[in-house]
């Protein structure tokens, strides 16, 4: 598996969070943060959901094209 960018770690500093906020805004573990952050596992649906319902657009998009 390729790695990506980091474009949840990139939105989360836009809006002042650390990836731990971000893990407890979305129910997520700060582990399982991490590992999307970093590009070791691969958004599944209902990560991206939530992700896009915090910051308020789907912040994998743009590493999808």
């Amino acid at each position: 598996m390729s790695r990506r960018p980091a474009p949840l770690k990139a939105a989360a500093a836009a809006r002042g969070l650390t990836l731990t906020e971000v893990a407890e805004a979305t129910g997520y573990s700060a582990g399982t943060v991490g590992q999307v952050s970093r590009g070791t596992v691969e958004p599944w649906p209902e990560f991206r959901r939530r992700m896009t319902d915090l910051f308020g657009r789907d912040v994998f998009a743009e590493v999808d094209q």
